[in-house]
């Protein structure tokens, strides 16, 4: 039943912009939350060193996160440019 009714609309079932959108809103969420997690954790790493050690363990992992989200970021935009061309 569902073949049929999509056979019958002339329009795009899909719309392309909520696509565009939607990935453009990921991508930046991602970039703005790794230079954030980055500045964070230098800012940590700062005050780990001058006043509480406690800081420090923090500053480190936000900054390992940081770094592992662009690791990530960029083996599958390797990957999905090989992928669908780009």
């Amino acid at each position: 039943m569902i073949f049929y009714l999509r056979r019958s609309i002339d329009e795009p079932a899909y719309d392309e912009r909520s696509h565009v959108i939607s990935t453009k809103a990921s991508a930046t969420t991602m970039t703005v939350f790794t230079i954030g997690a980055s500045i964070l954790g230098g800012i940590l790493i700062f005050l780990g060193s001058t006043s509480s050690p406690e800081y420090l363990q923090w500053g480190y992992g936000l900054v390992s996160i940081a770094c592992a989200q662009l690791i990530l970021r960029v083996v599958f935009w390797v990957y999905y440019n090989r992928k669908y061309g780009g």
